[in-house]
């Protein structure tokens, strides 16, 4: 498989920790992962449910995709598997996902590896122009640093008509700045591989009020602007208390649409 390299260290606002802790991450996913079944395992049911409702909005999966922030590719691979696809592009910002990881949950999953380019880069700048037809991201866009300018570069890289699909955990919009400095300050062991802040990486759960706005400024159609039922697992997951109403993260899904023809300018973008 090719591997491009779109220097993700030339963007500024993803920290050295965010590299750090991921690169150790997914090294160490490649000698866990021995089977298809951990790779689709319980942890991925919601987002492959969010996945399937999102894509079913429009009919179906097809042309040119765009995966972003893909981790270990297993959404590039079920989509493989489950859809007909010209191609995908699956993008991660580390060498040890896209040289190692990723191409071994290919071969794990027996996709069908002639579809697929792998990219290491990131979100914030993808170097293609109206190149894809549907861009996906399971859990992925909360880690920019800003919002904003991830959504204007996935706007620019659709075709007109093209379709972004997210799952992200969404705040609700009462959510109190007070909880981001709290949030900020914890010290987090991610994955019991390094001690760290959340100041020190880029880990955000923004309101649902941001990632609509961002989405109507970029210039998106927003098509969906539906919240899954909170379970257990995700609040152990996000580390949430149930009991306090403005620290509730719900899971969210945006089905977002670039308009065909010239795109509006958005008057109401500050």
């Amino acid at each position: 498989m090719e591997v491009i390299d779109w220097s993700p260290e030339r963007d500024s606002s993803i920290k050295e920790k965010e590299f750090l802790i991921h690169e150790k991450y997914h090294e160490a996913l490649v000698e866990k992962y021995t089977s298809e079944r951990q790779v689709f395992n319980s942890f991925r049911k919601f987002r492959i449910h969010a996945l399937n409702r999102g894509i079913k909005h429009f009919g179906s999966l097809s042309g040119d995709v765009l995966e972003i922030g893909a981790g270990d590719g297993w959404c590039s691979a079920y989509v493989l598997k489950n859809y007909k696809v010209n191609s995908i592009h699956t993008m991660e910002i580390t060498k040890a996902a896209t040289n190692r990881l990723i191409p071994h949950v290919f071969d794990i999953c027996g996709v069908d590896k002639s579809r697929a380019t792998l990219i290491r880069g990131s979100f914030n700048q993808i170097d293609s122009t109206d190149a894809y037809d549907h861009i996906l991201s399971m859990g992925a866009i909360h880690h920019s640093e800003n919002l904003q300018l991830t959504l204007d570069s996935v706007y620019n890289a659709l075709n007109p008509g093209g379709v972004f699909i997210a799952q992200e955990p969404g705040m609700i919009d009462s959510t109190p700045n007070s909880f981001y400095h709290s949030r900020n300050e914890k010290v987090a062991n991610f994955k019991k591989i390094v001690q760290v802040t959340n100041k020190e990486r880029s880990d955000i759960f923004y309101r649902k009020c941001e990632y609509l706005t961002a989405a109507y400024h970029s210039g998106f159609e927003v098509h969906v602007k539906w919240i899954f039922p909170q379970n257990r697992w995700y609040r152990r997951l996000l580390n949430i208390d149930p009991k306090l109403e403005t620290n509730k993260a719900n899971n969210l899904l945006l089905v977002l649409r670039k308009p065909e023809g010239e795109s509006p300018y958005c008057v109401t973008r500050w």
